[in-house]
C-alpha cells in the first residue's frame, strides 16, 4: 500500500500530509493537485492496492469497502488534530506504544510526506493552509 501511495502521489501530483495503513482500514490526509480530485485519488489507491494484494496472495476481488468517507480541513488547528488522530491510530489500536514505532504511518514510516511544505505554503496542490480559527465558507 505504501509503495502504491508513493507512486500515485508522484503520478497525480497530490500532497500527502499524513497517512496510516492499519490492518483493516486506512486514513489519508491529502490535498488534491491540479489533475486529480479526491475521488480519483481514492479510486486509484484502492484499485492498485487491491491488484497488488490479490496478486501477492493468489486471490481476486475487492479488498476495500466500495465507498470512502471524506472531510474538509478548514483550519490549521483542525489540521493538527487530524494529523495527530491519524498518527495515533496504531497506538489506540494497541499495535505499538508510540506512533513513530509503526512502519505504515507518517509518524514512523519511510514514505516522505508534504506536511512541512504544506504548512509552509509551498505545495504542489491547489489548497492552501489557513491560520488557526479562520473558517473558509463554501
Amino acid at each position: 500500500m505504501v509503495t502504491d501511495l508513493r507512486l500515485l502521489r508522484d503520478e497525480l501530483g497530490f500532497s500527502l500530509v499524513a497517512y496510516v495503513v492499519m490492518p483493516d482500514h486506512v486514513h489519508l490526509l491529502v490535498v488534491p493537485g491540479e489533475g486529480s480530485g479526491v475521488s480519483r485519488i481514492m479510486q486509484l489507491i484502492k484499485g492498485r492496492f487491491a491488484r497488488s494484494w490479490n496478486k501477492a496472495i493468489g486471490s481476486a476481488g475487492s479488498v476495500w469497502q466500495p465507498r470512502f468517507f471524506e472531510s474538509v480541513v478548514r483550519t490549521e488547528t483542525q489540521l493538527v488534530r487530524w494529523i495527530e488522530y491519524i498518527q495515533c491510530n496504531p497506538v489506540e489500536a494497541r499495535l505499538v506504544q508510540a506512533p513513530e514505532d509503526y512502519p505504515y504511518c507518517s509518524a514512523g514510516g519511510s514514505l516522505p510526506t508534504d506536511t512541512r511544505a504544506y504548512l509552509g505554503g509551498v505545495t504542489r496542490s491547489r489548497a492552501e493552509a489557513r491560520p488557526s480559527g479562520e473558517v473558509i465558507e463554501p
